[in-house]
């Protein structure tokens, strides 16, 4: 078992930007009263241990730059974990350097004094519209989960924000490559896209890679679905510094459909492990 301190020493010799502090949640399961306090208390010990360690670290350290720390807001409601959030406003908010949250309601339990500080989101987002959801309740920082899911699934993202068109039915926010209609198809990816998948390759290459079970085809489209992802935040921070962030926000989830893409192909995973396919994910 990993302990606390062994943690924050690891994450220092690694130079994150960030360190998220440990929390105890349960998963796929939801807690009881009781639960709940078990889930502060522990939390809270954690946190103050990391805190002192980070201190201790950053004293002993010649470095100039440390990471931040970033201490978690758990997914539980307000009452149950007071305790834990007034050790935060009272003792340590000089020590921590950010909040990260793992659900979207738990943003609005923040504490007045503890608003400054920067947010990041780990609320398992799995489309574009979630990522917008979560900044608008205020995310400053968020963990993108689908970029990984869409490559492994041979999907190729395909939106922009602000997104531009108009068209006369919702525009789909990605495209499977695993199906036979790209077989022939000399275009690139996206041509909204300036990445080097789309740059160097067509889809007709990238759709024969995938039907061989090519590495290259996953390492393509996840160059092209983090250029995407960039882009996408690129957009996202223009229209927030225009004013216009709300209206672009109700603009794309009219004009693009609700969800990505249904997984129809092998991941890169099982095509190399087919044994323990159910284990890698």
């Amino acid at each position: 078992m990993l302990e606390n301190v062994d943690y924050v020493d690891y994450v220092h010799k690694l130079s994150p930007n960030i360190i998220v502090g440990l929390a105890d949640m349960p998963y796929g399961e939801s807690a009881g009263s009781r639960r709940m306090q078990k889930m502060s208390t522990r939390t809270e010990k954690w946190t103050r241990t990391m805190v002192e360690v980070n201190k201790d670290i950053k004293l002993s350290s010649t470095s100039r730059q440390w990471p931040s720390l970033f201490v978690p807001i758990l997914p539980i409601h307000c009452e149950a974990q007071d305790l834990y959030l007034e050790l935060l406003t009272d003792e340590l908010k000089e020590n921590i350097d950010g909040l990260a949250f793992y659900e979207a309601d738990s943003f609005t339990i923040v504490p007045t004094p503890l608003a400054h500080l920067p947010r990041m989101s780990f609320t398992e987002a799995s489309k574009p519209q979630d990522v917008l959801r979560d900044i608008q309740l205020g995310a400053d920082i968020c963990a993108i989960a689908f970029i990984n899911a869409a490559t492994d699934a041979g999907i190729a993202l395909d939106f922009v924000f602000p997104a531009h068109a108009e068209p006369d039915k919702r525009l789909a926010m990605g495209i499977d490559m695993w199906t036979s209609d790209h077989a022939a198809d000399m275009s690139p990816l996206s041509t909204k896209c300036g990445c080097y998948a789309c740059q160097k390759h067509h889809r007709a290459y990238i759709q024969h890679l995938l039907s061989a079970k090519e590495m290259l085809a996953w390492v393509l489209l996840q160059i092209h679905n983090l250029k995407i992802m960039d882009d996408f935040f690129a957009g996202i921070r223009r229209t927030i510094q225009e004013g216009t962030f709300e209206t672009e926000v109700k603009r794309f989830e009219d004009i693009y459909e609700a969800e990505l893409p249904t997984k129809t192909g092998q991941g890169p995973r099982y095509a190399i492990h087919p044994s323990s396919y159910k284990q890698l994910y």
